[in-house]
């Protein structure tokens, strides 16, 4: 957040809603609002377990998780720019670690 980040993970929250919408599947309000505060809350210090073991060097599980929402974005034509910058960041670091 202090980075200015707050524009880029609201666009990425809306972007996974967006492929859970197309999928049938759409985010309630409140799990939104969760999500939201979770993320931009000041001084929040959230991380994911990717995230976690990518800054470890671990290899992650971004196909799984990254890799499986980018393919369900694909069929109904949802744009996730940021979800597929973040794969190809992530399958770089894995081609490094190799």
């Amino acid at each position: 957040m202090e980075a200015g980040g707050e524009t880029y993970i609201r666009d990425a929250i809306a972007e996974t809603e967006g492929v859970a919408g197309a999928a049938g599947d759409p985010i309630r309000p409140t799990g939104h609002e969760q999500s939201v505060q979770i993320l931009i809350a000041p001084g929040s210090s959230f991380t994911s377990s990717l995230y976690r073991d990518l800054k470890k060097g671990r290899a992650v599980e971004a196909e799984h998780i990254l890799g499986t929402l980018a393919v369900r974005a694909d069929a109904p034509n949802v744009a996730v720019p940021l979800l597929k910058l973040a794969l190809v960041q992530i399958r770089a670091h894995h081609v490094r670690v190799r």
